[in-house]
């Protein structure tokens, strides 16, 4: 009987030495991997911000080579192309509406319920406003101006448009 419980304790104290190793080289092999790991996204987050480095010191010598560029480029806000190109926008919107557009200027004004637009407007005796804040205007047939709205085009639905479901744009 001696024997016996020797014998089961002695394997006893055998299988735990044998566990207590294995624990110990998975616990190595895991903090071995914790390790790798943590070098990698190390690495990788280094030559993400060496890219980005690089990216950003090639677009700030494109930008000084373009700036150093001796042509010249126009970038017009408003020209007869862009007018041209709305003039066909603007009617074929309107039937998709069910409604019909006239372009007007400040030499052939729109009369909204008694009030000549744009000149009534650009004159100030009608005041408006965007995000309900007034705002001076004034026509530009380039889009340039030192008004808050530099207005180049008008349309409106008034002439073929129901009494008090008619609509005037502005566009600037």
């Amino acid at each position: 009987m001696k024997k016996w419980l020797l014998l089961l304790i002695g394997m006893g104290i055998l299988f735990t030495g044998c566990t207590s190793e294995n624990t110990r080289t998975k616990a190595t092999i895991e903090t071995d991997t914790t390790i790798e790991t943590k070098k990698s996204k190390t690495q990788s987050t280094e030559q993400t911000t060496t890219e980005m480095k690089q990216s950003m010191e090639a677009s700030a010598s494109e930008s000084l080579t373009t700036e150093s560029s001796s042509e010249e480029v126009k970038n017009t806000l408003w020209d007869s192309e862009k007018s041209t190109q709305l003039a066909t926008f603007v009617p074929q919107w309107g039937k998709t509406l069910g409604q019909e557009y006239k372009s007007y200027n400040p030499q052939n004004n729109v009369s909204l319920y008694g009030t000549p637009l744009p000149s009534a407007v650009i004159d100030g005796n009608w005041k408006m406003a965007i995000n309900e804040a007034p705002v001076t205007v004034q026509w530009s047939e380039d889009g340039t101006g030192h008004a808050d709205f530099n207005l180049v085009a008008v349309y409106s639905d008034v002439e073929t448009g129901e009494y008090l479901g008619q609509h005037v744009y502005f566009f600037g």
